[in-house]
C-alpha cells in the first residue's frame, strides 16, 4: 500500500472482507461512501469465516443486518445494484 492509501479500503484482505464490509458491521455510511468510491462492490460476498460466526458468502448489505447496521443497510438500498436476493 503506498503511502496516503487508507488501509481500512484494503480489497485484498483475505476472505474476501472489504472496506465495505468493515462499514457495514461499524454502521459507518461516510465510510461505505469512501469504501465504494475506492472500487468495493456492493455485492461482495465473503470467501471465508471471520470467527465472528458463519458468515461465509455475507454481502456487505449481510453483514449490515448481522451487526445492526441500519444507516448502512439504508444506504446500500437506494442503490439499484444491491442485489437484495443475494442468498447466504
Amino acid at each position: 500500500m503506498s503511502d496516503g492509501e487508507d488501509e481500512r479500503f484494503e480489497s485484498n484482505i483475505p476472505g474476501g472482507w472489504t472496506g465495505l464490509h468493515k462499514a457495514a458491521k461499524e454502521d459507518d455510511v461516510k465510510m461505505a461512501e469512501d469504501a465504494v468510491k475506492n472500487g468495493d462492490s456492493l455485492n461482495a460476498g465473503l470467501e471465508l469465516s471471520s470467527g465472528d460466526g458463519d458468515c461465509l458468502g455475507d454481502t456487505p448489505l449481510h453483514t449490515a443486518a448481522r451487526w445492526n447496521g441500519a444507516n448502512v443497510a439504508r444506504w446500500l438500498l437506494q442503490d439499484t445494484m444491491v442485489d437484495v436476493d443475494a442468498v447466504n
